[in-house]
């Protein structure tokens, strides 16, 4: 990172498991060369000469794809549809450096790639995520829905936890707000929520759920489970 943040165009001589040698390109004198002590994790420096001798550079052939991929994945997480534009001058705001549009198209291409490969991953726990919380918590309601077709794709989820149940019905006022807010990741879901109100006046959780877009469906699925764990009963007679 030490030729992104400076803006100078550095090449790496060696670079393995037990050496690391850099330089600056053209004339300049800034070089550094590290080793690894013998058996142990540890690098000792050999040889550094820290001064630049050169010009700063407006574009940089260690600022790559793969490089700038790894530095924005945050900011593509919670808005996937980033415009090429929008990209090209986030990273001139930042470090100064010019890319060109092609490797903009790139550096996204790849960003997606990891951010769905990583909300795949995370969504294929839910289930083993499921099954300990119901041996750690074996009263409380939680539930997993997912849509069945030639491949299993999550809906929902719901937890519900006999602690916080039990808390409401004995210590809370007989009020409960409902809430939703969409999540910042590449699929937008949402996530609705019901709390209640302790004896300090303060926000008591209940319930929670995270579903695939909020609609009189996924609210009338929620409320449905709720219902069901609170006890709630037609007074009205």
């Amino acid at each position: 990172m030490h030729g992104v943040n400076k803006r100078r165009d550095v090449e790496f001589i060696k670079d393995d498991n037990d050496r690391l040698r850099a330089k600056c390109l053209d004339l300049c004198k800034w070089v550094i060369y590290v080793k690894r002590l013998f058996d142990t994790d540890t690098f000792e420096l050999r040889t550094y000469n820290r001064r630049h001798t050169c010009s700063k550079v407006w574009s940089s052939r260690i600022y790559n794809s793969n490089l700038v991929s790894n530095l924005y994945i945050d900011d593509f997480r919670p808005n996937p549809n980033m415009i090429i534009s929008h990209l090209l001058f986030s990273i001139w705001k930042a470090k100064k450096l010019i890319i060109s549009k092609s490797q903009g198209l790139r550096t996204k291409k790849k960003t997606l790639d990891k951010v769905i490969r990583k909300v795949k991953e995370q969504f294929a726990m839910l289930e083993n995520y499921i099954a300990e919380l119901l041996r750690a918590n074996p009263v409380s309601t939680n539930v997993l829905k997912i849509e069945e077709n030639e491949i299993d794709k999550f809906q929902r989820i719901y937890i519900c936890f006999d602690a916080l149940t039990q808390g409401f019905v004995k210590g809370c006022r007989k009020l409960i707000r409902f809430d939703s807010c969409r999540l910042k990741s590449a699929n937008g879901e949402q996530r609705l929520t019901a709390v209640g109100i302790d004896a300090n006046n303060g926000l008591y959780p209940v319930a929670w759920a995270l579903v695939e877009t909020e609609n009189k469906d996924s609210w009338s699925w929620f409320l449905r489970l709720l219902i069901d764990d609170i006890h709630i009963c037609d007074s009205s007679d």
